[in-house]
C-alpha cells in the first residue's frame, strides 16, 4: 500500500509540472514533433486458468514513459515502445461467512512488474493534423519481480506463516508475455490510451502452496488479463 501511496504521489506532482511547462509553451510546432512521453494509469486486473478459483478483479497501477514514431509521417502506422512499472494481480472470492475454512483461504494475489511492451499504431486517419487517433497490436513482456500471496477476509500476507516462510516470491514463472489491443488519442501535448492485455504463457511454476485454500498444486494454468485506462504526457 506505500508503494502505491508514493506512485499516486508522483502522478499528482508529475502531471503539475508537466502540465505547467505545456501551458506555458509556445513552441507548437516542437511539441507536434516530439516522440517521448509518460504514461500514467489504473486498470482492473486478474488471473484465469483454473489453478487459481474464484478470481475476481484487482485494481492496479502503473507508470513509465513511451517512444513513438514521428507522427507528421504519411504512413498509416508506426512503431510504439516504452517501459513501465505495473502494480496489478487479483483478487479471489474465497473467504465467503459460511467457509468452514475461511481464514486460510486466499483472497488476494499482487505482482509487481516491469513491462516492454513493443507496440505498432495503426492510425484512423492516413494524415495527421493536431490530433493522432490510432488502433494499437502487439506484445507486452512483463518481468514479475514481486509476489505476494494474501488469505482470510482481512487479506492477511500468507508467506509469514510458517507454511509459506520457506518463499520470498511465489512459485511464478518471472517472465510473462501478454497480446496487446489498444486506442489511443493524442493532442500536441496530451493524449488517452485504452489497453486490454491478455497472457499467453503459462505462469504456473510448482504452484502448491501449502495450508491454503482452495488446494493448489493441481497442475493447471495461471494465467493474466488486464484492462487499461492511461493518460499520456
Amino acid at each position: 500500500m506505500n508503494l502505491r501511496l508514493v506512485i499516486l504521489i508522483a502522478w499528482s506532482a508529475l502531471g503539475c509540472r508537466l502540465g505547467l511547462a505545456q501551458d506555458a509553451s509556445v513552441d507548437r510546432e516542437w511539441e507536434k514533433r516530439q516522440n517521448f512521453g509518460l504514461k500514467m494509469g489504473i486498470g482492473l486486473n486478474s488471473m484465469y486458468g483454473g489453478e487459481l478459483r474464484n478470481p475476481r478483479p484487482l485494481l492496479g497501477y502503473q507508470t513509465g514513459f513511451f517512444w513513438h514514431g514521428d507522427a507528421t509521417l504519411k504512413r498509416k502506422w508506426d512503431p510504439q515502445l516504452g517501459l513501465d512499472l505495473r502494480l496489478r494481480g487479483s483478487n479471489f472470492a474465497n473467504a465467503r461467512p459460511t467457509d468452514t475454512v475461511i481464514n486460510s483461504a486466499y483472497t488476494r494475489i499482487s505482482l509487481i512488474s516491469l513491462d516492454a511492451p513493443v507496440l505498432i499504431n495503426i492510425r484512423l486517419k492516413p494524415k495527421v493534423k493536431d490530433q493522432y487517433r490510432c488502433f494499437q497490436v502487439g506484445a507486452v513482456t512483463s518481468l514479475n519481480f514481486r509476489s505476494v500471496i494474501f488469505k482470510g477476509p482481512n487479506r492477511i500476507p500468507a508467506q509469514a506463516d510458517i507454511f509459506l516462510d520457506q518463499w520470498e516470491n511465489l512459485p511464478l514463472k518471472p517472465i510473462e508475455t501478454a497480446l496487446h489491443l489498444g486506442y489511443q488519442t493524442r493532442g500536441n501535448s496530451t493524449g488517452i490510451q485504452w489497453s486490454l492485455n491478455v497472457g499467453i504463457n503459462d505462469l504456473n511454476d510448482n504452484f502448491a502452496l501449502e495450508g491454503l485454500a482452495p488446494v493448489t498444486g493441481n497442475g493447471l494454468r495461471i494465467s493474466t488479463w488486464a484492462l487499461q485506462f492511461g493518460l499520456l504526457f
